[in-house]
């Protein structure tokens, strides 16, 4: 919702601009690849970064490298800049990763042919929430030394770029948008107002939107209702989100997020000629948002079997104070209990049974202060009916090794029972890539080889694995190119 949110705010400030604005905010997306190391296989996705704000992604599992990308943003009209002062230029690029390592970044200004100083980010946490980072060029000792006269010009804007590196290996980076924001003022207007914060209550919760109001004041300290223009919005962590906002009749009333902790946090607004703070307030990291799983594996209807789950906090960190129980459900409508005991040091094993054969089925649990799902796994015929595991053969199992991959692969398999095993390769959009049919094969474990065909090109897919026509199990595989 975070991220939803703040892409809003981008088009709202897109199409708010207006010439004639005393003072406001440009975006500038990103719109052009400068360079990128040739024969380099470890970008994902970048021919649609640009052209419609997909997820792209840089991987240094496989290779001690850690490539950079280098972009441009997009130049700025003549009737953008006309009589217009730059007052702040910053860059944004909004990520997070992947793996339990966690990893951090480094993002770097180019212009006039200029590698600046980077900016490093914090650690980023597996998945759980995306991380805007920023780069404020404008606050650099270098700009006096990079520009005779200590300022910047919109021909610098021209030519501004930016360089986004990891700084971690082992880690899969996802980066969703990447854009320069430029606050300006208008020589030809001398409005005289201020912006004025409403109190913001403390403590705020990390991660859990609030409401916040500012208002454009004038010099008598009445509401401006003709400004209508745009400002950037920070505060003292950098962890706030939206980044800029809007203004309607002097007002911009908006939902903020915040996502690390800060004993005295405060936000700040500007828009190149007024700038102005809130008053000061804690964000703490606050108690369980969410509730993760353990694996589940294939199950046998009719068939007790462990299910572990463990409270989380934002950022996936375990919440060890948790003690209470959680509604369970399934996709079924037949797992039982339907509570779980109470959570010992914020965990809880629990005994389940699913009295219904499915090939996907999944385990929900919700509390009033998250919820959780497991993966999907296969619920099997009950023992003793047609197609039921033979005895002494165990449950379905199924792993690729190695996972990632970036050359031919093993599927390892624990076959309950004897039967036709066919294995089917999916891109993330559902469309089927490559399939394997390996015949009829013995109860018991093997191991199966698998060739990527030329159509599987770097990325994710997901692995559908049948036993005589019946779906056992999906499996997720990453492929490096």
């Amino acid at each position: 919702m975070r991220n939803a949110v703040r892409k809003a705010w981008i088009v709202i400030v897109l199409f708010a601009i207006a010439a004639g604005a005393n003072a406001g905010v440009l975006v500038l997306p990103a719109n052009e690849i400068l360079s990128n190391p040739p024969g380099d296989y470890h970008w994902w996705g970048l021919e649609h970064v640009f052209a419609d704000d997909g997820v792209y992604a840089i991987d240094t599992v496989f290779s001690n490298k850690l490539d950079t990308f280098r972009i441009a943003f997009a130049d700025p009209g003549d009737l953008d800049t006309m009589h217009r002062v730059i007052t702040n230029v910053s860059l944004y690029a909004d990520n997070r990763v992947h793996y339990s390592k966690g990893g951090k970044l480094l993002l770097y200004a180019v212009y006039d042919g200029w590698f600046g100083d980077g900016t490093r980010s914090r650690v980023l946490k597996v998945g759980y929430a995306e991380t805007v980072n920023q780069h404020d060029i404008t606050l650099h000792d270098t700009i006096a030394s990079v520009f005779p006269d200590g300022m910047w010009h919109w021909g610098h804007v021209t030519g501004l770029g930016m360089i986004y590196q990891p700084r971690t290996t082992g880690i899969i980076y996802y980066v969703d948008h990447v854009f320069a924001v430029v606050t300006f003022r208008d020589t030809l207007q001398s409005t005289n107002y201020r912006f004025a914060f409403a109190p913001v209550p403390g403590p705020q919760t990390v991660g859990v939107p609030f409401p916040v109001t500012v208002a454009a004041l004038d010099s008598l300290g009445d509401t401006l209702t003709t400004y209508n223009e745009s400002a950037s919005l920070w505060d003292s962590k950098g962890e706030i989100s939206p980044v800029f906002v809007s203004f309607t009749n002097g007002i911009s009333t908006f939902n903020a997020v915040i996502t690390d902790t800060a004993l005295l946090d405060t936000l700040f607004i500007g828009d190149g000629t007024a700038i102005d703070t809130s008053n000061g307030f804690a964000v703490e990291l606050g108690g369980v948002r969410n509730f993760d799983f353990d694996s589940i594996g294939a199950k046998t209807a009719g068939v007790a079997f462990a299910v572990t789950i463990r409270a989380a906090n934002y950022f996936g960190d375990p919440v060890t104070s948790f003690t209470d129980a959680v509604a369970l459900w399934d996709a079924t409508g037949t797992h039982t209990p339907i509570t779980s005991p109470a959570f010992s040091n914020g965990a809880c094993t629990y005994s389940a049974t699913v009295s219904q054969q499915t090939p996907a089925d999944v385990v929900y649990c919700s509390h009033a202060l998250g919820a959780g799902q497991s993966n999907a796994f296969v619920v099997g015929p009950p023992l003793g009916a047609a197609g039921a595991p033979a005895a002494g053969r165990g449950e379905f199992r199924a792993a690729f090794a190695p996972n990632p991959s970036s050359s031919d692969l093993a599927l390892d398999l624990n076959l309950p029972r004897a039967g036709r095993v066919t294995v089917a390769a999916y891109n993330i959009l559902g469309q089927p890539i490559q399939e394997m049919d390996y015949g009829s094969r013995q109860a018991g474990q093997h191991r199966l080889p698998w060739r990527h065909g030329a159509a599987m090109s770097g990325g994710v897919y997901f692995f559908t694995i049948d036993l005589d026509g019946t779906r056992m199990e999906v499996r997720k595989l990453l492929v490096v190119r």
